[in-house]
């Protein structure tokens, strides 16, 4: 065990590090994946552990998925030094323990894992909401094996979607998303979950931005000339939009103008994802698999105004029309 949490910490350095060595993290990640695995035993070819659960708002994905997560790098650095920074702030401002509820750990809690490393028991506790219940039983062996039990309030099988939150929270962490918030279900858990929480509540990611915006297609391909332009922002998926949405109104809901002049040099209309996980770390464009463009369709042959809607249900994503 002592082992393990050695290695975990020196993980979160490697992380938590202002210089970014590509090659280093890219080493330093491999190490931690290997870690989760051979603590967690997980079979990542099993059948079983590769089955999706299917709600009626968005695909919470199977436990090898959830497992791979891991192997985006950059989104995985990102939120792990979010998090640090953000339990940091409420460790400044509040005595006793910061209370973590995590929606969506997957079978390893990967963006926490570290921060239990680092932290006392008495400055983090962690309560774990997870839907899939082969990736509890895995996190929970992970949690055993590491002596982490001490840190758990609770680990909770249930759907983050509906569940109601029964204890002081400080922070809100979950990311169950792929990019521009198609599929999985991160915006309803959200909506469920911040609307429970005090203003004072830190919520990541913080902010989640869509933008509509021509592309290049083949720019992105050889890597020359300016790849996208941008268009309109569709949204800012923050915890003010989230305090103010009207569950009757869709998330997206736009008229946007399209000119062939400003479309000339471009041959598809996406739409771009850019994560604030918290203050100044962010996830941008093409930086994670988090933030590469959704294509929508191709760019219009003639000026035009495209109606956008982003719609909730079992797979969430976008309604586009003329």
């Amino acid at each position: 065990m002592d082992k393990h949490l050695t290695q975990l910490r020196k993980i979160a350095e490697v992380i938590l590090a202002d210089e970014l060595d590509y090659q280093v993290l890219l080493n330093t990640m491999e190490e931690y994946k290997t870690l989760l695995l051979e603590l967690s035993t997980i079979e990542l070819e099993d059948i079983a552990n590769r089955k999706n659960i299917q709600s009626g708002n968005g695909v919470a994905i199977g436990t090898t998925w959830a497992a791979r997560c891991v192997d985006d790098i950059m989104r995985t650095r990102q939120f792990i030094r979010g998090a640090f920074k953000a339990v940091d702030d409420k460790l400044d401002k509040k005595e006793g323990a910061v209370h973590v509820l995590y929606a969506g750990s997957g079978p390893f809690a990967t963006l926490l894992l570290p921060l239990l490393a680092t932290y006392s028991d008495h400055q983090l506790q962690l309560t774990v909401l997870e839907i899939n219940p082969g990736s509890v039983a895995f996190l929970k062996k992970v949690v055993s094996k590491l002596g982490f039990e001490k840190y758990i309030v609770k680990i909770i099988n249930e759907d983050a979607i509906s569940y109601k939150i029964k204890d002081a929270i400080d922070i809100l962490i979950s990311e169950t998303m792929q990019h521009a918030l198609v599929k999985e279900p991160q915006v309803p858990i959200m909506l469920n979950l911040v609307n429970q929480l005090p203003p004072s509540a830190i919520i990541i990611p913080e902010c989640i931005k869509l933008e509509l915006a021509y592309m290049n297609i083949n720019r992105i391909a050889t890597g020359t000339g300016d790849r996208y332009k941008t268009i309109n922002t569709l949204l800012h998926f923050n915890q003010s939009f989230i305090n103010h949405h009207h569950p009757s109104k869709n998330i997206i809901d736009k008229s946007v103008e399209l000119s062939i002049s400003d479309s000339k040099a471009f041959n598809k209309i996406v739409v771009l994802t850019s994560i604030q996980v918290y203050q100044n770390e962010w996830i941008k464009y093409d930086e994670s698999g988090l933030t590469i463009p959704k294509i929508l369709r191709p760019t219009p042959a003639t000026d035009q105004t495209l109606n956008i809607k982003y719609v909730l249900g079992e797979i969430p994503g976008y309604e586009v029309a003329n």
